[in-house]
């Protein structure tokens, strides 16, 4: 987290708070896209040998991260598979039998800068793509959208923040299982109390472009910061089916 943060009760006139820049061109954002489709496994060679990059829009997408020091109190059911052995009309048998516990606690976590999409751009795929290197973030200032195309978010504050404690809760989830060494889980009850919640609006640099190949568009994005790469790429039944035998 920087220091440029915004108190969640100023919800009125939101503007960028932080931005991370393009630190790579347009070449070499096409360069690292070829690279990641050539290493696509499943990918037909045919497609991996005509790649012409299309479309290619350097894009400042609307983000927000959120802090938030959060307090939970937990309770549930969880179960652990063993075996043992039984016998049966006089024959013997190992059977499966899932040993139960009731668990309840409380854990204490805070959570930095977790990115949400607050544009058009799927969240999977800023869960991806999207983290930057924080010595990297500016204060945001409009010189840096010079040359580039820069969105307004579709999705507002208190949207994005839902968003992010779903994350969370999720998050404390796994942390809370993972305490226990559990194979199923009968239920989980969580109680969260969020404290200290702060969060940035940023703009996160993006290119957008697309692979052609037999007549469709394969849509591919690179993060103009940190060079990371996701998309879409063509499937090729032959090479699924060599694999899977």
């Amino acid at each position: 987290s920087t220091s440029h943060i915004v108190q969640t009760e100023d919800l009125t006139g939101i503007k960028p708070t932080a931005v991370y820049p393009f630190l790579i061109d347009k070449s070499s954002a096409v360069e690292v896209s070829k690279k990641w489709a050539k290493r696509r496994l499943f990918a037909p060679s045919s497609y991996k040998k005509n790649l012409k990059a299309e479309n290619v829009q350097g894009i400042y997408m609307p983000c927000f991260t959120f802090d938030s020091q959060t307090y939970s109190v937990y309770d549930g059911r969880i179960g652990k598979r063993k075996t043992r052995t039984v016998k049966r009309d006089g024959k013997t048998y190992t059977e499966t039998y899932i040993d139960w516990r009731r668990v309840s606690g409380t854990l204490d976590m805070f959570f930095d800068d977790i990115l949400i999409s607050a544009g058009d751009i799927e969240q999977s795929n800023i869960d991806k793509i999207g983290d930057c290197s924080k010595e990297t973030l500016c204060v945001y200032e409009k010189k840096f959208l010079a040359g580039f195309t820069a969105s307004h978010y579709t999705r507002d504050v208190k949207k994005c923040w839902n968003h992010a404690k779903k994350e969370m809760d999720a998050r404390l989830r796994t942390a809370i299982l993972n305490m226990y060494f559990c194979d199923v889980v009968d239920y989980l009850n969580v109680s969260t109390k969020h404290c200290e919640v702060t969060y940035k609006y940023l703009l996160l640099p993006i290119y957008r472009l697309n692979y052609n190949f037999k007549k469709k568009n394969y849509p591919v994005l690179v993060n103009g910061n940190s060079s990371k790469v996701t998309g879409k790429a063509p499937v090729s039944p032959f090479r699924v089916t060599i694999a899977v035998l």
